[in-house]
């Protein structure tokens, strides 16, 4: 008995939209969360003159302050001389 045979041209717009699906899914869980409000900070520290210490991220001053003193392991008299700046871009 034959089988009823389907257009070629119905498939291959059927697999396109399979496929599409498919990759719009993928997309929305392979793509990374960004962090919310997540700005660059500028440290320097205070010696005889001032030395750059690097760059963090961070919502807020603040929150910059302590990711730099994490992430550098400085000593409370260093962290009172901080100069903590927004990244300009």
């Amino acid at each position: 008995m034959p089988t009823k045979a389907v257009p070629r041209s119905r498939n291959v717009k059927l697999a396109f939209a399979l496929c599409g699906r498919y990759l719009a899914r993928v997309s929305r869980r392979i793509s990374p969360k960004k962090p919310a409000n997540l700005r660059s900070w500028r440290v320097i520290i205070m010696r005889s003159r001032g030395e750059y210490l690097g760059s963090v991220e961070a919502p807020n001053e603040k929150a910059a302050e302590v990711a730099v003193v994490t992430e550098f392991g400085l000593s409370e008299d260093q962290r009172h001389r901080l100069v903590i700046s927004p990244n300009s871009k």
